[in-house]
């Protein structure tokens, strides 16, 4: 992803899929840093905050009883070519 203070472009990649996943919603404010990945019919929230190359923060996923949050951890990596 590229973000500055105003808007984030870019995808996330994950180990276990082939492709990208689109970045959707993205919103930067300082050191913090939301955005949603769809995955099939489920949206999953990330919000985090960003130091150096690092996001910490939870992904959110499901409605009501069945939501879900985990901590994670993404890095950011050179892009190909």
């Amino acid at each position: 992803m590229r973000a500055d203070a105003l808007a984030v472009d870019g995808v996330a990649h994950a180990p276990s899929r082939a492709y990208p996943y689109p970045v959707w919603d993205a919103h930067p404010g300082g050191d913090a840093l939301s955005f949603v990945i769809v995955d099939g019919d489920r949206a999953h929230r990330f919000e985090g905050r960003v130091a150096g190359d690092t996001i910490d923060g939870a992904v959110r996923s499901g409605e009501g009883r069945a939501r879900t949050e985990t901590r994670f951890r993404a890095t950011r990596v050179a892009a190909p070519g």
